[in-house]
């Protein structure tokens, strides 16, 4: 028996961070929304973002109004963090994960090219070692608002893919 969404009062999101596109989550907080459910959300995540574009995405994704913030120097954390030593080790990146990223770029270069055929967006211009699902996802979201034009939409959906997976 399925759970009348009307009814939801509270979802509790571990992981909250991963709350873009076409996520899980964003999918279940909409259709909550739309069922006309009066409820709180609670998102959890101790790797928020990166950049600012990044959290105001979740935060506008999942209509967060409201963040609690600690870190370790937080008192009610503090008392649970023990004396730890920190020691940077520099990795020289194996051969193997360099063919690897040989191989990627392989993929995605031709899906790029396409995209700046049509003149996307800018910001898929630079390298594409560099390039991440956030970027691929609001250039994709920019250039449907722009254009209205669903025939690349494969070619986004696959890209951002292969970004997740890198």
């Amino acid at each position: 028996q399925r759970c009348n969404a009307k009814s939801i009062v509270c979802v509790v999101m571990d992981e909250a961070h991963r709350a873009t596109g076409n996520h899980a989550n964003v999918v279940l907080v909409n259709l909550i929304d739309e069922a006309g459910a009066k409820f709180r959300l609670v998102g959890l995540s101790a790797t928020p973002g990166s950049g600012i574009k990044e959290i105001q995405n979740v935060v506008t994704t999942l209509r967060i109004s409201q963040i609690e913030v600690r870190t370790e120097d937080d008192p009610v954390v503090k008392q649970y963090i023990h004396n730890r030593e920190e020691e940077n080790i520099i990795v020289k990146q194996p051969d193997a994960i360099k063919i690897l990223d040989s191989k990627f770029s392989e993929l995605v270069v031709p899906i790029l090219e396409r995209l700046r055929e049509e003149n996307v967006s800018p910001q898929l211009q630079y390298n594409s070692a560099n390039l991440k699902p956030f970027t691929v996802l609001t250039a994709w979201k920019e250039y449907k608002e722009k254009t209205g034009d669903h025939r690349l939409d494969g070619h986004f959906d696959t890209l951002r893919g292969l970004t997740n997976i890198r």
